[in-house]
């Protein structure tokens, strides 16, 4: 392989991982989005105490939150036979009254027995409700939601303009059919309200990136295991709760922990910006941190951060880049010689001349 050759191949490696590392940082920040409207959505129907109230709130931030044009939330009976409308944004009162029957022979139907989400590219008419066959559908999403202390409960997303519904959104929503079944349920039976967080913390447990939360007065109010295994922080820190003792404790182990400080000062100075920033360790290792205000109907409350590990991928980087600097210095060489050899050639030939 030619020196042109080298330098191509490692340009395009170059390419290649600074591909990786950018879908790295929008995995990172599909998380952390994840995350943040899993906390906002939770928190806000932790303190409700009204069934009704509770509905609204759940497909009105869905809504707000992924774009969706019209969001019905419909309600079983006790047999599993016909549905009416608990529910709905988008309809007026008199579409969200039609919207009613018997469940045989329809999409619910199909919900209602296999209990997982459904999601529906360009649906045709025989796969909406009547009440909304007209709105020229173009992406739907159906959400099984089965409390287990009252009738099932179906969410219907419709978009007549936005993008097809992702697996990302068909999970994260997913997941917030679970929390309003919870919250239903705790309704209900007066459960705990750490009973209606469990599957939040369930699902930041099951992240592979370090989680942590802080409220405003940066107090730390969740984490996963993730995080401390990364930063190899002891527990009797974290059962602090304070945030600037886990920071005093993790930037010692950084190559610019005053650089780090600084960084953190300015996130104090700024609550309602969003960074994303690699930190080197003294050991060689780098860490990706994506930082983003947590919110609650837009008022911040407080901030998440998740933390990758991205040290293969900055090592290859540097190998490469290396690489190529000494492909370039090479084939700089090979031209300084046959410049030099050119130069001799005429030299002999001046002489040869002068015979």
């Amino acid at each position: 392989m030619d020196t042109r050759q080298q330098i191509a191949t490692a340009q395009n490696e170059i390419l290649r991982l600074k591909d990786e590392i950018k879908l790295s940082t929008d995995e990172l920040q599909k998380t952390l989005a994840s995350v943040s409207v899993l906390y906002q959505i939770s928190s806000e129907l932790s303190g409700i105490e009204d069934k009704a109230k509770a509905s609204n709130v759940f497909v009105g931030s869905i809504c707000k939150m992924y774009s969706v044009d019209v969001g019905i939330l419909i309600e079983l009976d006790k047999a599993g036979e016909s549905y009416k409308v608990l529910e709905s944004i988008g309809l007026s009162k008199t579409e969200g009254a039609k919207l009613a029957g018997q469940i045989k022979g329809s999409v619910f139907e199909k919900i209602h027995q296999e209990r997982k989400p459904l999601r529906l590219k360009e649906p045709g008419d025989d796969s909406l409700p009547d009440v909304v066959q007209h709105l020229s559908v173009k992406s739907a999403l159906f959400v099984p939601v089965i409390p287990s202390t009252q009738p099932e409960l179906i969410l219907l997303c419709c978009r007549m303009y936005a993008r097809e519904f992702s697996f990302e959104e068909e999970r994260v929503i997913n997941i917030l059919g679970i929390k309003l079944a919870e919250t239903l349920d705790r309704i209900s039976s007066q459960d705990a309200v750490e009973q209606s967080l469990s599957l939040v913390n369930t699902t930041i447990e099951s992240m592979s990136d370090g989680i942590l939360v802080a409220d405003s007065d940066w107090k730390i109010t969740l984490y996963n295991k993730q995080y401390t295994a990364m930063w190899k922080i002891p527990q009797e820190i974290m059962d602090t709760h304070d945030v600037m003792k886990v920071i005093q404790f993790v930037s010692n182990q950084l190559n610019d922990p005053a650089g780090f400080m600084k960084k953190i000062e300015e996130l104090r100075a700024s609550p309602d910006s969003s960074t994303t920033e690699a930190f080197e360790f003294k050991d060689g290792k780098v860490f990706e941190r994506n930082s983003v205000p947590q919110r609650i109907n837009s008022k911040i409350v407080g901030r998440v951060w998740s933390f990758h590990d991205v040290t293969k991928v900055k090592q290859a980087e540097k190998q490469l880049e290396m690489r190529i600097k000494d492909v370039e210095e090479l084939n700089g060489f090979m031209v300084d010689r046959e410049m030099k050899m050119v130069e001799l050639k005429k030299e002999i030939e001046e002489l040869r001349a002068g015979k």
